[in-house]
């Protein structure tokens, strides 16, 4: 009789849970009248999870998770402002999910910071960002993280002064640049920071 008993313990749980993930898939996926994404979606691709995250009226919202076809994470976002902006953090296809990117979508377009990162999860460049054009400072580094670049941007042209440093850290190169062309005096320099070549250039000349 125990027996029995167990056996319909096993069978009663197990219903119970068949008709709990029946419930939890019919809430996913779903789509309204409009034909608009609603609630919570998880989207497979080859047989691999590809994405899972949050609809409203088919604007992603909350956290989004994507995933490489190794089925490791490729993308953490954070959708906010009716899916307007997207705060993003991207990872390498490895096992230590080391960050290759973080920064911010507005409206599908890069926005303000985006720090990029090496396979060792070294940091490898810093870039400003208006409206998906480089606007601000942009810096370069090395494998090691030692500044090699430095180069103005404005509404995604090189406007001023670039300058570019040895690994040693000392510096190496200054060229001046009025919208991507140079124009203005250039420097070059030994290592040991003595001048080796010096001009100057009107449009690119």
């Amino acid at each position: 009789k125990s027996m029995q008993v167990k056996l319909l313990k096993y069978i009663f749980f197990g219903f119970i849970l068949i008709m709990g993930n029946q419930v939890l898939f019919s809430q996913q996926n779903q789509i309204d009248e409009m034909g608009r994404k609603q609630g919570r979606w998880i989207k497979y691709k080859d047989g691999v999870k590809f994405y899972e995250g949050q609809f409203v009226d088919d604007k992603p919202t909350g956290e989004f998770l994507r995933y490489f076809k190794s089925g490791r994470l490729q993308s953490k976002s954070l959708y906010i402002k009716e899916g307007t902006h997207c705060f993003v953090e991207m990872f390498y296809d490895d096992r230590k999910k080391t960050p290759k990117a973080t920064g911010l979508y507005v409206n599908q377009v890069k926005d303000s910071l985006w720090l990029m990162y090496n396979s060792d999860g070294v940091l490898v460049s810093e870039e400003y960002y208006t409206e998906g054009k480089g606007n601000g400072l942009w810096k370069l580094y090395n494998y090691v993280g030692a500044i090699m670049k430095e180069t103005p941007y404005v509404h995604g042209k090189i406007n001023g002064e670039q300058i570019e440093y040895f690994e040693e850290g000392t510096l190496q190169r200054k060229m001046t640049f009025n919208e991507d062309v140079l124009d203005g005096i250039l420097e070059e320099y030994y290592p040991e920071n003595k001048i080796r070549v010096t001009g100057v250039f009107k449009d690119g000349m």
